[in-house]
């Protein structure tokens, strides 16, 4: 669907067509997960998820008191992930990436 806008201005007047975008209200939302993740090697990440949120606060308080509370010679850490659902969640987490390069005046 399409909208005709017409005007004028200093250097005179114009007809102009744009489209008309409607935006969804009733989206569902994509849920916060917290993930624990241990490596025990640099090939294997274990992925045990924590719990899942609609919210991003509750998801960010769970994950800090996880991180705070976490016992002094625990190899683990914490994350959250925003993702559609929890498989992409775990794919996100798994997935191997690059080391930034760094340039001469970043070292």
């Amino acid at each position: 669907m399409r909208y005709s806008v017409m005007g004028s201005s200093s250097f005179g007047s114009f007809d102009v067509t744009v489209p008309i975008i409607y935006f969804s209200t009733c989206e569902i939302p994509m849920p916060y997960y917290v993930f624990k993740i241990t490596q025990p090697t640099q090939l294997v990440k274990n992925l045990d998820l924590q719990d899942t949120f609609d919210e991003y606060k509750p998801a960010r308080a769970l994950a800090r008191d996880l991180r705070k509370n976490a016992l002094a010679g625990e190899q683990s850490t914490y994350q959250l992930v925003f993702a559609a659902n929890q498989l992409e969640a775990e794919e996100n987490l798994q997935e191997r990436r690059e080391k930034p390069v760094l340039m001469e005046w970043e070292k």
